[in-house]
């Protein structure tokens, strides 16, 4: 979802944007997250935003402020935890200046046209969401062992391309006796949200309505052991 509803993306990989973490755990198994980062690392424009920032590092300051808040809670993460570990994560992030320029205008125009007329896009964008982690079935000697995630978020369907998702999986490490390696499966499911400007020439066009789901197969494989190579 912020990959969708956020401008260029959001602070991710491969675009790289100024920002600042905190990390406080004033418990053992709670632990509280906050950062800030500069809204946009590519800027306005049109395109694809890694072609807008081709080094992946203009690093912007005036593009409003993108803050996201979590907290964790581990249960059953110590070395003498009798059950297996769960991880439960709440939070929410804010964007002050989202633009999203996927929509159109009330007149048919795109949104980041000069021209555009009536415009009926918000410009603040947030969501919230829930993930869960949790250990099914642990791996020979504790390492490794078969896990589940499930996230699920919701964001305003007036002002964001996706105002919903569903998501969970199943990730297994230590496939064929490789203790490194991982193999998961994945399905997530997102509602796209309301079409904005809908009433010009184009709205006909461009109504954004309906369910997109996907599936994922994956295996990584560690081709080389990171102690391989070393001297002693």
């Amino acid at each position: 979802m912020p990959s969708v509803d956020l401008p260029s993306g959001g602070p991710q990989y491969p675009l790289a944007t100024p920002g600042v973490r905190l990390r406080v755990n004033p418990s053992g198994p709670l632990t509280w997250l906050l950062a800030a980062f500069n809204g946009d690392p590519a800027g306005a424009g049109l395109g694809n935003p890694q072609r807008r920032d081709a080094t992946g590092a203009l690093f912007r300051v005036s593009d409003g402020v993108f803050a996201i808040s979590e907290v964790q809670y581990a249960m059953n993460g110590g070395k003498d935890a009798k059950g297996l570990p769960l991880t439960l994560k709440f939070g929410g992030w804010f964007h002050n200046k989202a633009s999203p320029n996927q929509f159109f205008a009330n007149d048919g125009f795109t949104v980041v046209q000069p021209t555009a007329q009536g415009s009926s896009i918000a410009r603040e964008d947030w969501s919230v969401y829930a993930v869960l982690d949790a250990m099914l079935l642990p791996g020979l000697g504790g390492k490794g062992g078969l896990a589940a995630f499930a996230r699920i978020s919701a964001a305003p369907p007036e002002r964001s391309q996706v105002s919903a998702e569903l998501a969970g999986g199943l990730v297994y490490e230590g496939p064929f006796g490789r203790s490194k390696d991982q193999v998961g499966f994945g399905v997530t499911s997102v509602r796209v949200g309301q079409a904005l400007g809908t009433t010009g020439a184009l709205a006909s066009e461009y109504r954004f309505r309906g369910y997109e789901t996907v599936f994922e197969l994956s295996y990584q494989m560690q081709v080389r052991h990171p102690s391989q190579g070393r001297r002693r």
